[in-house]
Order: C-alpha cells, then structure tokens, then sequence
C-alpha cells in the first residue's frame, strides 16, 4: 500500500516516548559539543597543540558532520531509526571513550572525525520521528523541541566545559551517558508504524541519485537550504572555535563571558519551540522566519555597533534576542519535510542542514582569519566583524524568505 494512503500517527504515550528517546540522543550529542569546544584550549594544552591544531581538531567534526548528512539521510529513509539510532549513539558512546584517551593530535582527531559522522544522525532522526510518529500538526512544535534540546544541551555543555578542570574525565562521562540513552533509544522506538514500513519500502524501489536529483532540482529546498546557509552562521559556529575569542572580546573571565554563548543558547532554546507552538496554532511559518531574520540583523547591529559597556546584562540581553530569533530557523525543517514528502523525508532535511552546516564551517573561522589578516585587532572588533558578516547573512536570508512567501502563496 502507497504510505500516502496509511493514516498518519494518533499520537499518545508510545508515539511521545518514542519521540522523547530520540530527543536524548540529540540532547547529549549538542552538550557534549558544547562542553569540547570549551574546553578545547585545555585539551590543547594537554596535548601539546598549537593554535592552528586546535582549530583543526575542532573544525574536523563540522567536516565529517557535514559529509555524513547525505548519507545519513538516505540511511534514515531506507533503513529506518530503529536500527540506525540506537547504532549511531552507541558509536558515538565509543568515540568518546576513546577520544577521552588520545594521546596524540593524530588520534585525537581519529576520533573526532569518527564522532561527527556517528552525531549526524541524532538531529535528522528526531525530525524523522515526529513527522512518522506524531499527529501532523504537532511536528512543528515537536522541531521545535528538538532545537531547544540542541540549545539547552548546548548551554550546558558550555557551562560545565567552562568549569571543569581535567578534561579527560568529562568527555569519559559522556561516553558512559551514551550506554542508557541506546538502551532507551531501542526501548522507545520499538516496533516500525505502518507508515514508516510503507514509506521506508517505498523509498528502496526509487534510486538513491534520482531521489536525491529530486530535491536539489525543487527551487524550494534551495530557496529554503541557502536560508539555513546564511542564519545558522552563529548556530554551528559559536559551538565552534570562535567562542575562544569571543570569551576574551569584553574583557572579562573565560566563566563570566561564558554567558554570553550560554545566553545565545538558552535564546535559541526558547525561539525553537515557541515558533513550533505558533505554527501549530496556524501562524504562517514563513511569516515567523521573516521576522526572526529581521530581529537577528537587528541583534547582530546592536551587538556591533553599540559602544562597549560595562553592565554585563546588556551584551547578554542581546545575545541571548539573537539566539531568540535564531530559534525560528527550526522552521525551515517542517518546510523541508514536507517537500520531500514521507519517502524522502530525512533526505531533504539533511540536505538543508548540510548547507546551514557550511554556513556554520565557515563562519567560525571568521574572527581568526580577521585576527591574522590585521594582528593588531582586539579580540573584540574581530568578533565584532564576524558579528557583521553574520548580519549581512540575515539580511540576505530576509530577502529569500520573502522571495519564497511569494511564490508558494502563487504557486
């Protein structure tokens, strides 16, 4: 039977812990990133890495993230998150286990490279369950969930990174986390519904290529793919390399200006669901992306251009709005799913992603490439140049947007 004609989930407590399984797995992912990153001048440091290495061994897990995308995709579509889930945390447990004893810059980067490709699947696979476990009008806001647990797991990463003073012990701890978190992930899915046999049946008897042509020829995955490119900048970047500097931009200590990426990320945390709850609620989704990239150009010109304070509240504030208006960018996911339909659902998300993804790869080297280009900028007006770079993003992100409500309200 076509999955077009099997009814789409009722919902109920099966289908929400099944959902709510899947959320762990992503949730661990993002605070173990979050808490890396941090801690990465330490790992440096322990290694004997210099500063260029660093960034490579941080940078190399948005490489193979990225590159896994595709792949993931398709696995999710033809495989299904029964099998690919539980697996991919497992690894990821392992990853972990064995970065946490790296002795080497050549091993540690093994591992890393190892990590990004098993983390791949934690966010697309979540998405991939809402839209087959949950009542239609629920995955927004379930996308929404989804993106506040990669906020808030994020945050805290940040936060425990930011205090923790060996760094072996607590990339171990996640590896140990990653052992429940499988169990329960195989526990919570359970049985393939009806609706994931058919469309996972379905998606095998199309060709990988054809499927994939499909997509990247739809003018609204591009249209929606080159909007992720442009405001997930901060997203993946401040996950990045370049929360070093920006923890030194206001002069204060590694743990005070630590809130700054913890307010961006709770921001974030908070937009996601809320503009889910919007959409459900028959707010236009691209109505709600229009305004978050006009409030994210405005944050971003605050943040650049208003003169340096001493009330820590005021740069927290602000990014702490950015990441507010960031949080309606889950959005673009729904939308995605819905052009590649339930055969090829994972696919067209994973293909968007992969180009907020790059957008992200390349924004978190800005501020050291603007630091080498001109040695004598402060910590400061570097990411306060970066922070421009990222403005002009939402302004073009803005005009895409608008360029997309128009022609899917003709067409």
């Amino acid at each position: 039977m076509s999955v077009a004609l099997i009814p789409r989930a009722p919902g109920g407590w099966r289908s929400a812990f099944a959902f709510a399984s899947a959320l762990g797995f992503v949730f661990l992912q993002f605070a173990f990133q979050g808490a890396f990153a941090t801690m990465a001048p330490s790992i440096g440091d322990t290694l004997g890495l210099e500063g260029g290495q660093v960034a490579v061994l941080v940078a190399i897990f948005f490489v193979s993230y990225a590159a896994a995308q595709l792949p993931v995709g398709v696995l999710l579509d033809r495989v299904g998150p029964l099998v690919v889930l539980p697996a991919a945390c497992l690894a990821m447990g392992l990853g972990a286990h064995w970065l946490a004893g790296s002795t080497s810059f050549g091993e540690a980067c093994l591992w890393r490279l190892w990590l990004g490709v098993a983390s791949a699947f934690a966010f697309a696979g979540a998405v991939l369950l809402a839209e087959r476990r949950m009542p239609q009008r629920w995955v927004p806001l379930c996308v929404g969930v989804v993106d506040a647990a990669m906020g808030v797991g994020s945050a805290l990463g940040v936060w425990l990174g930011s205090r923790t003073q060996d760094w072996r012990p607590m990339v171990d701890s996640f590896a140990w986390i990653a052992v429940p978190v499988t169990i329960l992930m195989f526990v919570g899915i359970g049985r393939t519904s009806a609706r994931g046999v058919a469309s996972i049946q379905e998606a095998r008897e199309t060709s990988i290529t054809g499927s994939i042509r499909q997509l990247l020829g739809n003018p609204r995955i591009r249209a929606l793919a080159i909007t992720y490119f442009c405001s997930a900048g901060l997203i993946f970047g401040l996950a990045g390399y370049w929360n070093v500097p920006l923890q030194l931009a206001y002069g204060r200590t590694s743990e005070l200006a630590g809130w700054f990426g913890t307010a961006f990320f709770l921001g974030l945390a908070v937009g996601s669901p809320v503009s889910g709850a919007l959409v459900g609620r028959s707010v236009p989704p691209l109505r709600l992306l229009v305004w978050g990239a006009a409030i994210g150009a405005m944050a971003c010109a605050v943040i650049v251009y208003v003169p340096r304070v001493n009330i820590l509240a005021v740069p927290i504030g602000f990014w702490g709005l950015l990441g507010l208006s960031l949080g309606t960018s889950m959005l673009l996911f729904p939308l995605a799913v819905r052009e590649g339909g339930p055969v090829a659902a994972a696919t067209a998300v994973t293909l968007v992603n992969t180009a907020g993804l790059l957008g992200g790869g390349l924004f978190q080297f800005v501020p050291s490439i603007i630091m080498r280009l001109e040695p004598s900028m402060s910590e400061l007006a570097a990411v306060r140049w970066a922070l421009s770079v990222q403005m002009i993003g939402a302004i073009v992100a803005w005009i895409v947007l608008i360029r997309l409500s128009r022609s899917m309200k003709h067409g």
